[in-house]
């Protein structure tokens, strides 16, 4: 996805378009599960990892990190 694309499907998703909020969790939820998964060795936690994750990712959708700062 490019830049010019991701902000539009993320200015949509701000403004309430469930497609456009479909779209980055569709593509986001296979490697959040795949990199998830190998930590705790499929622990039965993996979907609750994951599920806090996608929501703490779409939660913070429109509220991009300062690329300047620095730390986590």
């Amino acid at each position: 996805m490019d830049s010019q694309h991701w902000r539009g499907t993320v200015t949509a998703a701000q403004s309430g378009d469930r497609q456009a909020l479909d779209e980055p969790v569709t593509g986001w939820l296979p490697l959040v599960y795949n990199i998830v998964g190998r930590a705790p060795n499929g622990h039965a936690d993996v979907d609750d990892i994951v599920q806090e994750t996608m929501l703490r990712a779409v939660g913070n959708l429109g509220s991009p990190r300062d690329r300047t700062a620095s730390g986590p």
